[in-house]
């Protein structure tokens, strides 16, 4: 059989990488992944480039617990789509996803969960991907707030969890007028009751805050101006006035900001790059954002692809 054609060396270059891929998809149909992989191995190295033999060597290593391996194929897979002008099926994307969170691998996470944001930004693929950062990440209430804002700009949130999570991390009292936002959106959705103990609170938190709040914001900003201002009230100033929209004195800030002894970079970095796409200056925002190191780079990558997917300022 195919088998013996393969191993008698009698096939001509021509046909052997279509011969092994076609043995290769055989055996993976009957659950032989060892065999899958051998024959796929064979048909991949021997130059048959078919996306779908690459995709399905990638799942026989994963089936296999050689994820590694598997993910790499299924990066291979993308960009090689990519390239050619002919996208990969988007469930590679989700597989390649879904493989490293079983994995528990952050770095591959938001690798995979860019690069679904950039070919296929349905709001249910950022919401998978944001999802699977954040459950990864082992965030705190900061860097929780920066992945939520992601769900919130794509309306992408896919259960009350969402809406608690953002509100959470918000915090009525710090930033009363972003978080009657989530509120105002988890009602209309349906998702939060106005009648539950926890969003009534932050609710009227929110409302007792918010006029105040919105008063200070210039004389907050004229502080955070001034020659001897201290890092943490030009930092205040500007997280005040991004949650407000008010995203191009929020720039201005944070670069301000970065200046300053005691900074934390990649937190202001996150956020300039936010604000900086809020004003459609997406190749900035990318640049900054691919500067951003540690646990927040994986927030980061998500907010590149999502402004890789974004029209320019018209």
């Amino acid at each position: 059989g195919v088998k013996a054609m393969l191993t008698s060396g009698k096939l001509d270059a021509e046909a052997l990488p279509r011969i092994a891929a076609a043995a290769g998809q055989l055996a993976y149909q009957a659950g032989d992944h060892g065999e899958a992989q051998t024959y796929l191995r064979q048909a991949v190295d021997a130059g048959y480039s078919d996306t779908n033999v690459v995709a399905l060597l990638g799942e026989s290593y994963i089936a296999n617990g050689q994820v590694n391996e598997g993910l790499a194929l299924f990066e291979k897979a993308i960009t090689d789509g990519r390239a050619s002008g002919t996208l990969a099926p988007d469930a590679w994307y989700r597989r390649g996803l879904l493989a490293a969170y079983r994995a528990k691998d952050l770095d591959r996470a938001a690798q995979f969960g860019a690069h679904l944001i950039r070919d296929y930004p349905e709001p249910a693929n950022v919401g998978i991907a944001a999802t699977i950062v954040r459950e990864l990440g082992v965030f705190g209430s900061q860097e929780t707030l920066d992945v939520m804002r992601l769900m919130g700009r794509t309306n992408s949130y896919a259960e009350q969890r969402d809406y608690v999570e953002y509100i959470q991390a918000a915090d009525p009292r710090r930033l009363p007028g972003e978080t009657l936002k989530v509120i105002e959106a988890g009602l209309a959705s349906g998702k939060l009751s106005a009648s539950d103990s926890f969003v009534a609170d932050a609710r009227s938190q929110a409302n007792g805050r918010l006029s105040a709040d919105r008063a200070s914001l210039d004389s907050y900003a004229g502080d955070a101006r001034k020659a001897n201002a201290t890092e943490a009230t030009i930092s205040g100033a500007a997280d005040a006035l991004l949650s407000y929209g008010r995203a191009a004195e929020a720039e201005e800030l944070y670069k301000l900001a970065l200046a300053k002894p005691g900074v934390d970079a990649d937190r202001t970095l996150t956020r300039l790059g936010i604000a900086q796409i809020e004003q459609r200056k997406l190749a900035e925002a990318q640049e900054n954002l691919g500067k951003v190191t540690g646990k927040r780079a994986s927030i980061a990558r998500l907010w590149a692809a999502y402004a890789a997917r974004q029209p320019a300022a018209q």
